[in-house]
């Protein structure tokens, strides 16, 4: 059979389409192995590019993990009780000759922020001993609390005191109760409670904003005379 002008140009054409696009199939393969071989634009292989990603991630990851540490240390106790640094310092000094029938201790409550800060004097030697608020630690290890509990209800004004910046409360208070103290014993004491707080003077305090702070003294050393 013999094929006709017309159906000879529309086969022709169709075989130039064909090749054509053949050609561009090449070209463009051709384009990404020489950018695989060679680099892209910026000169990165893929290999480059995939570790320069990996390491911006991890540089992202880096710094949400700093933004957290930073936020855990210094991140300012919430409304409710959240816990955060302590606008207060706390220092002890024994008072005296210690004995089994006297163990006294200098209690200093020292405002270190650079605004007035109300303190409840709750859990605080200021209101003298009556929870567990000392660290005692004998040569056989911790010492049990033994001292009165008192049990609490919402804080009235009056159980709350305001100190400027860098003013101080101080009161001394009897432990020979509190802990069970042996005759001819060295103990090492320490004052560790949480505290409960408002950064503003005490006019127009609200306990509803009691902030709540960690507060540690330094560490004394009590011996026990016979």
């Amino acid at each position: 059979l013999h094929k006709s002008g017309g159906e000879n140009n529309q086969e022709q054409s169709q075989k130039r389409t064909r090749t054509l696009a053949l050609r561009k199939s090449d070209l463009a393969s051709e384009r990404e192995r020489k950018r695989a071989q060679e680099g892209d634009a910026n000169g990165y292989n893929p290999q480059q590019r995939a570790r320069m990603e990996n390491d911006q991630i991890i540089r992202m990851l880096f710094s949400l993990v700093v933004i957290v540490v930073v936020f855990a240390v210094n991140g300012g106790a919430g409304a409710g009780g959240g816990s955060g640094r302590s606008p207060v310092v706390a220092t002890i000094r024994a008072v005296g000759t210690p004995s089994t029938a006297a163990v006294e201790v200098e209690f200093e409550l020292r405002n270190v922020a650079a605004h007035p800060v109300t303190v409840l004097s709750w859990f605080t030697p200021i209101e003298g001993v009556m929870s567990d608020m000392f660290v005692v630690t004998g040569h056989a290890g911790p010492l049990s609390y033994s001292g009165a509990m008192a049990k609490r209800g919402e804080p009235p004004l009056s159980a709350f005191f305001e100190l400027a910046p860098g003013q101080s409360r101080t009161r001394a208070v009897s432990l020979e109760r509190a802990y069970p103290w042996e005759a001819a014993s060295s103990y090492k004491v320490q004052f560790s409670r949480n505290i409960e707080y408002v950064p503003a003077p005490i006019d127009g305090l609200s306990p509803s904003e009691l902030l709540r702070a960690s507060v540690r003294s330094n560490i004394i050393e009590v011996s026990i005379a016979e």
